[in-house]
């Protein structure tokens, strides 16, 4: 069935949910559909014929004015093609929230102009809503964080107390236990030592979300330097082949990028496979507006569904007897990476290796 194509585009005006308008080389309101009703109250006869300044917010008339002017004039302005978020005057005296474009519609020698004018109500409501739910987000999780680290500061008080008392019965005591007794204090020992890790390291994590640094130059090269002579015993125990490319300066905190590498360096010595020395490398290539670094080990692997797990608090995908750790070794990391700006994530396979990938800005 063939149809009339000037009334079907007509019919395609008119229902559009868009206040869509013509307006002509005097700044008049040639034509406009019938979403005018229902956006601004006005029927679309009242409308033609009117400057279309009228019908905008008295704050934004004159501003309308000067760009049309220069438009008109052919001077650079972004009057055509830019939509802006403006208030418009309805019939009643109230205003309403609109997103307003031009475009140009050369039309018969003449120059017409387009309005596409939309009722953005809702739009500012739901972004209204959500930056409120991100304050409220933010200050439960500065909350969350200043109860972590109250809880792990008093948490540590009575953990000093057992380990005082078990040290106590193991010099007053020694050689007087059963073997049984003597097992207890030990396995008492082994559990107030990760659980003074594990404390010392939530600590760490909710401190990197309360203390906010001052970023400075810091040569991550002279860091990796000093973080290898720290790990020397690890290094050495493990048989580990340590390399790396020439390193750049970043702006950062030197404190949490130190910690960073060194998680990031630690992990890949600690999971390696039982009967091969680790081999791990540290690079980094320049990108347009960041560095991005990689850490490459030849150890165990992570099997893709655990590609986020491992980021989040204590999550482990080994037991403690196997992998020491207290699982928030790469939740520190993810946190460091953050206030910096940039990106952690992992790209690996299981019995394969793997690849920690982090950015950091210029500046």
């Amino acid at each position: 069935m063939e149809i009339d194509q000037s009334k079907f585009l007509e019919a395609v005006i008119q229902t559009a949910s868009d206040l869509i308008m013509t307006i002509d080389e005097e700044g008049l309101i040639y034509s406009c559909n019938k979403t005018a009703m229902k956006i601004l109250g006005y029927e679309p006869a009242e409308m033609i014929g009117k400057p279309f300044y009228f019908f905008l917010a008295e704050i934004y008339q004159q501003d309308y004015q000067n760009n049309r002017r220069n438009y008109l004039a052919g001077l650079e302005s972004d009057f055509i093609g830019v939509g802006r978020r403006i208030e418009a005057l309805k019939k009643d005296g109230n205003l309403v929230p609109i997103s307003l474009t031009f475009s140009e519609v050369p039309f018969e020698k003449v120059h017409y102009l387009s309005a596409v004018i939309r009722d953005i109500t809702k739009i500012l409501n739901t972004e209204i809503a959500l930056e409120k739910m991100a304050r409220e987000l933010a200050l439960s999780n500065a909350k969350l964080e200043q109860f972590a680290a109250l809880a792990a500061h008093d948490l540590q008080a009575p953990l000093r107390t057992i380990t005082g008392f078990t040290e106590r019965l193991q010099q007053r005591y020694a050689g007087n236990l059963s073997p049984e007794a003597d097992d207890y204090i030990t396995r008492i020992n082994a559990a107030t030592g990760r659980m003074q890790t594990m404390i010392v390291d939530l600590l760490v994590l909710s401190r990197l979300g309360t203390h906010k640094k001052v970023f400075k130059p810091v040569n991550t090269e002279v860091i990796l330097t000093h973080i290898l002579s720290d790990l020397a015993a690890s290094i050495a125990e493990s048989k580990a082949l340590i390399t790396n490319e020439s390193l750049p300066s970043v702006m950062g905190d030197e404190g949490q990028l130190r910690q960073l590498l060194q998680n990031l360096v630690l992990n890949a010595i600690k999971f390696r496979k039982p009967s091969m020395a680790p081999e791990i490398h540290i690079r980094v290539e320049r990108q347009p507006q960041q560095w991005q670094f990689c850490v490459t080990d030849n150890g165990i692997g992570i099997a893709e569904r655990f590609y986020e797990k491992i980021f989040q608090a204590f999550q482990r995908l080994h037991g403690k007897h196997e992998y020491p750790g207290t699982g928030l070794g790469l939740a520190i990391c993810q946190k460091i990476v953050e206030n910096h700006g940039g990106r952690l994530w992992v790209e690996s396979q299981e019995n394969e290796g793997s690849q920690f990938y982090f950015t950091l800005p210029f500046s």
